[in-house]
């Protein structure tokens, strides 16, 4: 039982445990050789268009919303906390291959179209959304 018990706790410290510098490091050049900076803030700005046209009160101050938004969100301001959350769930092997990868002429390629297939992708699954809308309301009015 207290080997059980120790086991869990040793687990659970694991879980919460800051990554290793190695880990982080590993996690830093991922980032980089995503071309994460330019991506992620294509991708944020994208996101919160979408969101400004879909709500009239984000609509009436877009130009108080979107700065707002892209100061905290951009890659910059959340660069740390990202290395620390790929660093915690991937290994430095994992890292070091997508790293590699990424460096590619193919890798490039895909970085580049990820933003454009993230926004589709959301986009679709809007329109499912709210193609099936009134299944919903219907389900929530029983």
């Amino acid at each position: 039982m207290i080997k059980i018990l120790l086991t869990l706790t040793l687990g659970t410290l694991m879980l919460f445990a800051s990554p290793s510098p190695q880990r982080k490091a590993a996690a830093i050049t991922m980032l980089t050789a995503m071309n994460k900076n330019k991506n992620m803030d294509r991708l944020m700005r994208n996101m919160i268009k979408m969101q400004v046209a879909q709500n009239p009160l984000l609509r009436m101050h877009q130009d108080k919303v979107i700065p707002f938004f892209m100061k905290h969100t951009s890659f910059n301001k959340m660069k740390s906390q990202l290395a620390l959350l790929y660093a915690k769930e991937l290994t430095i092997p994992e890292m070091r291959t997508f790293t590699a990868f990424c460096k590619t002429k193919e890798g490039q390629r895909i970085l580049l179209k990820m933003p454009r297939l993230i926004n589709l992708s959301s986009a679709l699954g809007q329109r499912n959304i709210q193609k099936h809308y009134p299944e919903l309301i219907n389900s929530l009015m029983k």
